[in-house]
Formats: structure tokens, sequence, C-alpha cells
């Protein structure tokens, strides 16, 4: 099979290698897609940030071709997504259903475990979430980067227990998949206004297709009339989903209303400093989330692939770009250059 494995410093080797039979436990997929997550993107641009030898890619959708003995309720020929967070299984975390806590976590695609960047993958069977054979693959691609954005927001509302459904006025800064998903998520979930903050014309569009109630530039008049409009309209929860070196995190409390909620889900690439004043005197629960659990019988990526399911046609348009897996170059090119249009681009093996 083949896999493209990063070369140091930046770009990619296409390589062949002999897939192995699934082990004990595990599940093989052929990738049928793969997207490249704005994560991978940061890496990409950052010199000394992309280590050589790793087969990347967490978003993955495919269908499965082996099974090893023991392995119930699945067969070939499913469709299906794959949680990429890989975890113990026994700790006090992962038995409560937080795995995303695990001090053994680690993401395929990251580091040594492969992603979906290749064409055949083996993973753990409990990873492996079915979904309709109707849903396009790379549309169920989308599950992992939508429920970041569905975890992030359950942990922020549980940190209120008595607010009214549907009273909740959101700011959601950065449009890019994790943002518009997690604006998508909020207003399913019953916010009344959701405000998010695009530099690109591609990300406002789909903004306000995908729920939005107000969009506004992410550039220095559009942060000005972003603030104007919070003073006048009490925000709740703002969700900063930028990360990289942005100084989103002291805009998020300069919008947040005093006893809101502020929500980081942008990975940042270096340290940030953050003003202590806004935090002192207006007294926000601050959280942050990175990827994913399971709260009682509902796992955040099951939650993702049925929206995913129900609003296909919405959804998919977050992709603008599909490569095949030789184009893997010219893909991340497309997917860092957004004045082309780019919201998501998708590898397909």
């Amino acid at each position: 099979m083949r896999q493209a494995v990063t070369k140091r410093g930046s770009g990619f080797t296409l390589r062949d290698v002999e897939a192995a039979a699934p082990a004990a436990g595990e599940v093989q997929l052929r990738v049928r897609a793969a997207g490249i997550c704005g994560s991978d993107l940061h890496g990409y641009r950052e010199a000394g940030r992309w280590p050589a030898g790793v087969v990347r890619g967490h978003e993955i959708a495919g269908e499965i071709v082996a099974l090893s003995p023991g392995v119930d309720g699945l067969a070939p020929g499913q469709r299906a997504s794959v949680e990429p967070l890989l975890y113990c299984r026994a700790c006090e975390h992962c038995l409560s259903g937080g795995y995303d806590l695990c001090p053994r976590r680690r993401l395929l695609g990251v580091g040594p475990s492969p992603g979906g960047f290749q064409e055949l993958l083996t993973v753990p069977a409990h990873t492996i979430f079915p979904f309709d054979p109707a849903l396009d693959f790379a549309t169920a691609a989308l599950a992992e980067p939508l429920a970041v954005g569905i975890h992030g927001v359950r942990v922020a509302n549980s940190m209120v227990h008595d607010a009214a459904p549907g009273a909740d006025r959101v700011v959601v800064l950065g449009a890019g998949s994790i943002g518009l998903l997690a604006a998508f998520y909020a207003r399913h979930a019953g916010a009344a206004e959701v405000a998010v903050s695009a530099r690109y014309p591609q990300q406002a569009e789909l903004a306000r297709r995908l729920g939005a109630t107000e969009v506004f530039a992410a550039d220095e008049a559009g942060a000005r009339a972003l603030e104007e409009w919070a003073a006048a309209h009490p925000v709740d929860l703002v969700i900063e989903s930028v990360g990289g070196t942005a100084d989103t995190c002291n805009q998020a409390l300069a919008l947040v209303r005093p006893g809101g909620r502020v929500l980081i889900l942008g990975v940042f690439t270096a340290p940030v400093s953050i003003r202590t004043g806004p935090m002192l005197v207006k007294q926000p629960r601050v959280v942050s989330t990175l990827t994913y659990g399971r709260t009682g019988a509902h796992a955040d990526f099951a939650i993702a692939l049925r929206l995913l399911e129900r609003h296909a046609g919405a959804l998919g348009e977050l992709i603008t770009h599909r490569f095949p897996l030789g184009e893997v170059a010219d893909a991340f090119e497309t997917a860092a250059d957004k004045t082309r249009g780019t919201v998501k681009v998708t590898i397909e093996p």
C-alpha cells in the first residue's frame, strides 16, 4: 500500500509498504477520505515543527476490509469513521468516559501512530464508528472536527445549571472548520444568537448557512464592530478556535459578559500572554478542551455522525477541495492558501 510520510522541515515522501493484518481486537480500514486539519497546517507553516517520518491525518473515513477474530458488531464493507484518539481504557478517566484526559492518550497521525494519509489503516475496533452508506466519505470524515466542537460546547454548557434553554448568546472567534462546526453545534444546541468572526468571504458565507446570526470581519475594524455589538448584546459564551499565535484569548475575555464562559478550542503554537485584569473583574468561567469523550452512553463522535447524516448537504459544503494521495503536497499548499476559496481540503487515497 502507499502512504504519504512527512519530510523534515516540510513536504512529503510517497512510499510503498506492506500492510500488516489486523492483530487481536483490531480492524483494517481502506481509507477513502482524510481531512487536513488546522493543527496540521500550523506544523506545515512553521519551520521546526514538522518532524520527519509521520503519516499524518486524523480526520478519517473509509470502509472496513478486514477484522481480527473475535471482533463483533462490524463487518467487511461497512462504511465507518475513525475516532483517532487512542487511550488505555483502564484508568479512572477512561472508565468514566473522559478518555480525553487519559495520561496515556495519543492521537493518530500526530506522532508514532500513523494516520489516514495512506491507503490502509489498522486501528482498535473500539475506535470504529459506522455511518449510513448514503453519507459521503469526505463528509463523514468531518466527524472528528465536529466532535471537537460538540465536546467543547457540552463541557462549557455543563458549567451553567440555571440557564434557560435557547437563551445563550455565543461568539465564535475564527471560521476554520473547527469554528464553523462549533458555531453550527452551538446553534443546534439551542443558542439564540451566534456571532462568528471570519477572515475570508467563503468562511463568512458558510457561517451564515450554518446558522450564524451575525458575521464580523476578522480584522481591526471587524474586531471593533464585534466589541461594540457584544457591549450591546451581552455574550454568554465565547469560543476561541483560532490558536496559532493569535491574541484571541484576550479578545475572548474582552467580549464575554461578567460571569460568562470562555471556551478555548484553538491549538496555540507559541506561549500567549493573558491580561488578568478582565478575568479578575468579569470572573468568567474559562475552560479548554482538545478532543472528545463520552457522557454516559453518548459519545461525542456518535453524536457528530448522526448530525452529519441529518445535515449532510449543509455540512458537506465545508469540503471545498479534494486531492488524491499522490497530490498530498498540492493539497497542503491549497489548504494553506485561503485566497483559493479553501475551507476544508480532503485527501482521498
